[in-house]
């Protein structure tokens, strides 16, 4: 299993990517927020299984986190929101 946290803001979103060991995959990751951005993020993502992968995002307060977090259940990943 993997873990993928997002800071999610209004410009960037900061990530950071572990396994379920801890071992740390990604420190942080800095993307902005448009579809160039996201497109990087996704392509970060493509060497993992997304049934075993579990995504947290910082807030669901915001159109950006809703556009995120429907981006990411479509593509089938777990999802949690985090408050």
């Amino acid at each position: 299993m993997i873990y993928i946290g997002i800071d999610i803001s209004k410009y960037k979103h900061d990530c950071f990517i572990c396994k379920d060991t801890g071992e740390v995959i990604v420190e942080n990751l800095s993307f902005d927020n448009n579809k160039k951005g996201f497109q990087q993020f996704l392509d970060l993502l493509k060497p993992y299984d997304n049934s075993n992968a579990h995504i947290g995002l910082s807030e669901f307060k915001s159109s950006v986190s809703t556009i995120i977090s429907s981006s990411l259940l479509y593509r089938f990943f777990d999802l949690t929101i985090l408050n």
